[in-house]
């Protein structure tokens, strides 16, 4: 198995976007999947490259890219962060 993989991100904002981003990469087959909300950092055992992909769709870009101040990748992480918050609710 791969090591460890982990990725700075931008925009988590609570625990309704960590829920978010960790149910989006558990069902594109990552294991071991850990969001730290206070960091943005998040652990995972996986493609790095895949990854990427789906937390700038959820409006999570990296750390320290250009498109880490992008205004709608930043309304977007709301948007993904109430999906979070709701499910909570619901669990």
């Amino acid at each position: 198995m791969k090591n460890k993989q982990m990725i700075e991100v931008a925009n988590i904002k609570c625990g309704g976007c960590a829920l978010t981003i960790k149910k989006a990469l558990i069902k594109a087959g990552f294991l071991g999947v850990e969001v730290f909300e206070q960091s943005g950092k998040i652990y995972f055992l996986g493609d790095r490259t895949l990854a990427e992909k789906i937390l700038i769709k959820l409006g999570y870009p990296i750390k320290g890219t250009k498109e880490a101040d992008d205004f709608f990748l930043k309304v977007k992480s709301f948007s993904s962060c109430a999906r979070g918050k709701f499910s909570k609710l619901l669990q």
